[in-house]
């Protein structure tokens, strides 16, 4: 049986800040790209059966993606990524409001 782990949001906040303050912005942005590029290409190998896309790849590169988007969260700002987030939310609500009616 595995464990589940529960994510600290204040670990990763503090984490966040001290990433961005080690390695600067410009250098987490383009972390975060690359780690966007893993997960396209990880995807990809799942969906044409080619070695490497396995379930725990895939995973491993979501949560390395989650951790990086958290970061470009806090630059851009918390309060307008979550505010459009939301408007992005009731969209997608609204739009599978329409298809199940």
């Amino acid at each position: 049986m595995k464990t589940q782990y529960m994510i600290s949001l204040a670990r990763l906040d503090d984490l966040t800040v001290k990433a961005r303050q080690k390695w600067g912005d410009t250098p987490q942005k383009i972390k975060t790209v690359e780690e966007l590029s893993e997960l396209s290409v990880v995807l990809c190998k799942a969906l044409n059966g080619s070695p490497g896309g396995t379930f725990e790849a895939i995973v491993d590169e979501i949560a390395d993606v989650l951790i990086t988007v958290n970061q470009m969260r806090h630059h851009y700002g918390e309060i307008e990524v979550d505010n459009r987030m939301e408007f992005k939310l009731d969209r997608l609500e609204q739009a599978i409001e329409r298809k199940t009616v």
